[in-house]
C-alpha cells in the first residue's frame, strides 16, 4: 500500500489584502503594492544609512574649503583628464592585450611617473 499525499485545503474566503499604501507612497515609481513598497523603502533607507556612515567616518577628507584655501584642485575633471592622459593612452593602444595584473602594475608605474614619484619610488624600494 502506498501512501498518498495529504488533501489540499482551499478555502472559500477571498484572499485579504493587506491596507492600501499611503498617498505619499504613489508618488515613488517603484511601488506596486504595500508589502512591496516597505521592502523598496526599507532597502533605500539601508542604502541611506551606509552612503552616510561612509561619509561621516571620511569627514577628514571632506574638507573643501581648506583644500580650496590651498588652491588643491576638488573637482573630478581634472583627475578625469589625467585618467585620459595617464591611462588609457598606454592602455589602448592597437594591438595591446593586458591581463588585470599587468594592467594594474602599468597604472601604477604611470602613476608613479605622472605624479614625479618615480625617482623617489626606486630610491625607497631597496
Amino acid at each position: 500500500m502506498t501512501a498518498r499525499p495529504p488533501p489540499k485545503v482551499t478555502s472559500s474566503r477571498p484572499r485579504e489584502r493587506g491596507p492600501a499604501p499611503p498617498s505619499y507612497l504613489h508618488f515613488c515609481p517603484f511601488v506596486d503594492t504595500h508589502r512591496e513598497s516597505i521592502i523598496n523603502l526599507s532597502l533605500i533607507f539601508l542604502i541611506f544609512l551606509r552612503a552616510h556612515r561612509y561619509l561621516e567616518n571620511r569627514r577628514h577628507a571632506l574638507a573643501y574649503d581648506q583644500a580650496q584655501a590651498r588652491e588643491l584642485p576638488i573637482g573630478s575633471g581634472l583627475i578625469e583628464s589625467a585618467h585620459k592622459h595617464v591611462l588609457q593612452a598606454r592602455l589602448k593602444i592597437p594591438g595591446a592585450a593586458w591581463s588585470i595584473q599587468s594592467a594594474e602594475a602599468l597604472a601604477q608605474a604611470r602613476a608613479l611617473r605622472a605624479n614625479r614619484q618615480w625617482d623617489h619610488y626606486w630610491e625607497t624600494a631597496a
